[in-house]
């Protein structure tokens, strides 16, 4: 049976706190809401999976992170190393409906705050481009920044 450690515990302390990771992929799920096909595929890249059903598109891009924290012992006085060993995941279903993104769901096995942090590697690189409004009718274009700061 595995004994929790010293540093799994700082590792649950920690994930209770929020980070901007874990904000920004939040906000992503709501600011990425019209973003063409092109221009995911411009700032995410190729999804690791994707499927056509009627008029929806999926694409779906994965993360993961293993990290390893070293965790100490001793037996009869000889000292040991060990590791604990942690994985962090996230899915990103994109959900396209003529050609723009309609819904972003998040998923994967690790769960809370550590895998919402693990959602903004997929999303990051998206937050700073947007969805862009059809030209006015003088022809100029008008772009929505959805930078929060």
């Amino acid at each position: 049976m595995h004994r929790p450690t010293r540093w799994g515990a700082v590792v649950i302390a920690l994930s209770a706190c929020t980070s901007p990771a874990m904000e920004q992929a939040l906000y992503a799920k709501q600011a990425m809401v019209g973003m063409s096909k092109a221009d995911l595929l411009s700032c995410a890249g190729v999804p690791d999976r994707r499927i056509s059903v009627g008029n929806q598109d999926f694409f779906t891009y994965v993360s993961r992170q293993i990290i390893s924290y070293p965790s100490w012992g001793g037996y009869w006085g000889w000292p040991m190393y060990a590791a604990d060993i942690a994985v962090f995941d996230c899915e990103a279903t994109f959900t396209f409906r003529d050609g723009v993104v309609d819904r972003i769901v998040y998923g994967g096995r690790s769960g809370g705050a550590n895998q919402l942090s693990q959602c903004y590697a997929i999303v990051q690189n998206c937050l700073g481009t947007g969805p862009q409004r059809p030209r006015s009718a003088t022809g100029a274009e008008h772009h929505v920044s959805i930078n929060p700061r």
